[in-house]
């Protein structure tokens, strides 16, 4: 089958990127042709509206600029889109190389070139957060017919919270498209209740995309960068605070290990590093299968932890989605590896039981396959 996924837009995220990579590589298994809707930001976006967003940008880069040139110091953190282009290049480069994507669609009426495809997959990922999608309805397939005979389904479709954020009043409009699906999964648990709640639909529990692979999968993927952190204490933190960066510190000296960082957002600043290009996605991962210890606020930064069967620590990111982190311990049960700054500090401890958790992700790929099958793929 041609297939046609829907995700959130391939920009400057590891998980986000690494799930898409992860259900075109199951399906492209599967003897499918697949394809990624590559979306631009701000697809909803009229033209005009986008042009009247830049004027306060460009207002305030120009006086940013007068102050540098008048007081001969920076205060300008964030990069702008040319710069974004130089601190993400490897991202890009791994997304060209190993991700199928249809061109961009920046205005929706190009939605219209896209009716052929014999499915359509929207996940996985937090496609139903309407903060964190550019135009919500699309992951709900409203640019297909009613009439429309392809395959339609979501595959670990995530809400993000336990609650929808969306308004009250687009719930029977999305309710009636969600009911046009073949069949529907989410990523967490709460999501089961919201769709039956709100939507009246029956959805099944499926393992993110990038937990149907296998920490072997990943490893063929690191190239010249294998071992490029062994021995050393590993960070992802997404949204650090002194609480945080303290904690790490004290527990790098008390395990005398060398700090390597990895960042989710890069600032001005990073550009006048000798390498100001955010780490490519193959030196992410190659940097948490070799590290000693992980410390890290990511979803799934904690999920490659597990696939590597590494020894860490989890930050609870609240705000990005505290959800995911409770399906995973009802998984797992890895409660023990998540802390918070109010608690005791962190202290060595030994690994993870992993053969009790590679027999239980074993189980969630086969409820993933067993999804992906009685819904025709």
């Amino acid at each position: 089958m041609r297939i046609l996924i829907l995700t959130q837009p391939l920009i400057n995220n590891y998980g986000g990127i690494l799930q898409n990579y992860s259900l075109q590589t199951i399906l492209k298994r599967r003897g499918h042709s697949v394809e990624t809707l590559k979306i631009e930001m701000s697809l909803s976006l009229p033209l005009y509206k986008r042009y009247c967003r830049m004027i306060p940008v460009i207002v305030k880069f120009i006086l940013l600029s007068v102050f540098e040139k008048i007081f001969g110091r920076s205060i300008r953190r964030w990069i702008t889109q040319k710069e974004q282009q130089i601190c993400y290049s490897k991202i890009s480069k791994f997304i060209d190389n190993n991700i199928s994507t249809t061109p961009l669609v920046d205005r929706l009426s190009d939605l219209k070139h896209y009716l052929h495809y014999d499915a359509y997959v929207v996940g996985s990922d937090q496609v139903w957060r309407n903060e964190y999608s550019p135009h919500l309805p699309i992951y709900f397939l409203d640019f297909l017919p009613a009439d429309c005979q392809a395959k339609k389904i979501a595959y670990a479709a995530s809400f993000g919270k336990a609650q929808i954020d969306f308004p009250q009043s687009h719930i029977g409009l999305y309710a009636s498209l969600l009911q046009r699906f073949d069949a529907v999964s989410v990523r967490e648990y709460s999501g089961i209740d919201l769709c039956r709640t709100y939507f009246h639909v029956s959805a099944d529990i499926v393992p993110d995309p990038t937990m149907m692979l296998s920490g072997d999968d990943y490893r063929t993927l690191l190239g010249a960068y294998k071992n490029c952190a062994k021995g050393k204490l590993v960070t992802y933190i997404l949204d650090d605070n002194d609480a945080q960066t303290a904690m790490i510190k004290r527990f790098a000296e008390k395990c005398n290990l060398e700090v390597i960082r990895l960042r989710g957002e890069y600032f001005r600043s990073d550009l006048q590093s000798a390498y100001p290009e955010k780490h490519s996605i193959e030196y992410w991962l190659a940097a948490i299968e070799s590290a000693e210890y992980i410390i890290t606020d990511s979803f799934h930064g904690t999920i490659f932890s597990l696939l590597f069967e590494k020894k860490f620590f989890t930050f609870i990111n609240h705000s990005r989605g505290k959800e995911r982190f409770y399906t995973l311990d009802k998984m797992f049960d890895i409660s023990c590896r998540f802390i918070n700054t109010e608690s005791t500090d962190m202290r060595e401890t030994e690994n993870l039981d992993y053969s009790v958790i590679n027999k239980k992700l074993a189980d969630y790929r086969k409820i993933g396959d067993n999804f992906l099958r009685k819904a025709g793929f």
